[in-house]
């Protein structure tokens, strides 16, 4: 595999083992390692110690103080680690995810803002606890019409806005090849479904004819 994207922003000097760690808790959640780079370098610049001073959301997926809590640590634990120890962080936040993230737009979702996964385009951010001005005023820079709300459209057109053309082509390739690959095995489950049923009816005609067969010699 190429380099992965953005690598190069990561500054701790065990670069080696942080990008072998994002492919291996890639390769364990089913996504593309690019995915989760291109994740980690828009929230946090690929910045295990980046702090929004907001929302005090911390590290390289820039977690949240409760999200840090509900992982089993805080976020100032979370700023004092390396990078790749805070990736064991990461892989314990996306695992209730494996399996539903199909490209690099589902991989940020779910960390920016998981109800939204599967939404329509017009859909807008906003919970019961979280009133979609306050996540507009949050997050000024996903509010690219300044309408005071966030759409799930304009959070798509935010996530690629200022990558080049080579870094949106990867991606796009990238999200092609998995749902290919997703295809294959959909069709390789047809052969083995027929091959099953005309193993059983075989089974069933040769266990028909014998009968037929006892039948006739005991006559």
């Amino acid at each position: 595999m190429a380099e992965l994207l953005f690598i190069s922003n990561y500054k701790g000097p065990d670069r080696s083992a942080f990008a072998e760690k994002v492919k291996t808790i890639s390769a364990e959640l089913g996504i593309d390692p690019n995915w989760l780079m291109s994740v980690m370098y828009k929230e946090s610049r690929v910045n295990p110690a980046a702090v929004n001073k907001t929302t005090n959301a911390t590290g390289l997926i820039q977690f949240m103080p409760d999200t840090a809590r509900s992982l089993g640590t805080t976020i100032s634990e979370l700023a004092a680690m390396s990078g790749v120890q805070q990736l064991d962080y990461v892989r314990k936040y996306y695992l209730p995810y494996k399996g539903r993230m199909k490209s690099y737009f589902d991989t940020y979702i779910v960390v920016f803002f998981p109800a939204a996964v599967g939404k329509p385009d017009d859909w807008v951010f906003e919970t019961s606890r979280l009133s979609r001005s306050k996540i507009a005023q949050q997050n000024k820079g996903i509010d690219l019409d300044g309408s005071g709300h966030i759409t799930v459209g304009e959070f798509k057109q935010y996530l690629t806005g200022g990558f080049t053309a080579t870094v949106k082509n990867v991606l796009a390739e990238t999200k092609a090849a998995v749902q290919s690959a997703a295809s294959f095995v959909e069709i390789k489950k047809t052969p083995v479904i027929i091959v099953s049923l005309v193993v059983a009816t075989t089974i069933t005609a040769l266990l028909v004819y014998r009968k037929s067969i006892i039948k006739s010699l005991n006559k």
